[in-house]
């Protein structure tokens, strides 16, 4: 299990077009910083946010690395128990 501190959000408009040629199932958007070498990282993953209000499981659908920079990584997520 790797840990990180995350950006979680609905994914936008530009994020879904991008997603279209992977994947037709992205609801959200998690960024977190470039991990090194330590976990790799791949579609069907599962990212699992822990907060105040509850849990929240989200599916790695895609993987973009912006700018091709090694700094931060966005993570293209289908959200699976979505808590009301």
């Amino acid at each position: 299990m790797y840990q990180c501190w995350a950006r979680i959000g609905d994914a936008t408009a530009r994020e879904l077009a991008n997603a279209d040629l992977v994947s037709s199932q992205v609801t959200h958007s998690v960024t977190i910083r470039w991990p090194g070498a330590t976990p790799l990282l791949s579609p069907g993953m599962r990212v699992q946010y822990v907060g105040v209000a509850g849990t929240q499981t989200y599916i790695v659908q895609a993987i973009q690395n912006p700018e091709q920079r090694n700094i931060l990584l966005k993570l293209l997520c289908l959200a699976i128990n979505v808590s009301e």
